[in-house]
């Protein structure tokens, strides 16, 4: 089966409610490669809407809810960090990453550009919906804003959906986003990679580096898939938005 066919196949079964173990099983493919299919199904959607004509959307301008950002970080692990890239799901379920490839600075690890464009990014969306989004991603978003001579970012409503997976909310065992996302058997998962990864990550310049920063790219955008699952699950949890 061609991938364009596999891919309108999988939405066409998503849309009867097939989680991705049941789609993978169907059309004898692996679950990960029907999820990661089905995340180029958002990029080929204006291309099947022009050829099939059976698939519509909402125009923006008839959309008058608030605009969600399901949004994760990926960094290094040196004590001056600095970000490889960030990935974002919006209120649909479309994904966009913004990376050291997509937004290069004067050299292989300078991010300056990159914050930059993720700080507008975010700038487009009400609610920024992460997973110890407090305490890591935003404070290392705006630090480096503030050392390339950027405002910070923080005025938007944020929920840091850690929170609410412990304590008084709820238990179900360790409140990692993957524990969390396998108690609630979500539709996508997260991908576990070694940690020395993001070291030959820092070396992007070679080939090896290179390798290691796409995986981590890829790991970037299911992670935020994951986090809307979790967030569907856990929204009823919700009686307040702080910023």
């Amino acid at each position: 089966m061609g991938h364009d066919g596999a891919i309108e196949k999988i939405a066409t079964l998503r849309e009867k409610g097939l989680s991705f173990g049941e789609i993978a099983e169907q059309l004898n493919i692996s679950k990960d490669q029907a999820q990661k299919l089905y995340k180029r199904y958002g990029a080929l959607l204006p291309e099947i809407q022009q050829q099939t004509k059976e698939i519509t959307s909402v125009p923006k301008g008839d959309y008058a809810g608030f605009r969600i950002a399901f949004y994760d970080l990926e960094t290094t692990y040196s004590s001056w960090t600095t970000i490889f890239c960030m990935s974002v799901a919006d209120e649909f379920g479309n994904v966009k990453t913004l990376s050291l490839e997509t937004h290069k600075g004067k050299t292989w690890m300078d991010d300056s550009k990159l914050v930059k464009a993720i700080a507008d990014e975010l700038s487009k969306y009400d609610i920024l919906v992460g997973w110890n989004s407090k305490m890591f991603d935003l404070p290392i978003i705006n630090a480096r804003l503030l050392e390339t001579g950027e405002r910070p970012i923080g005025t938007q409503m944020h929920i840091d959906l850690m929170w609410y997976a412990t304590g008084r909310h709820m238990r179900a065992g360790r409140r990692s986003l993957e524990n969390i996302s396998k108690y609630f058997r979500t539709n996508n998962s997260k991908t576990p990679l070694d940690v020395r990864l993001w070291q030959e990550a820092e070396r992007r310049h070679t080939k090896e580096g290179k390798q290691a920063f796409n995986t981590i790219v890829e790991h970037c955008e299911a992670d935020v898939l994951v986090l809307r699952d979790v967030f569907a699950k856990m929204k009823p949890l919700l009686n307040s938005i702080h910023r």
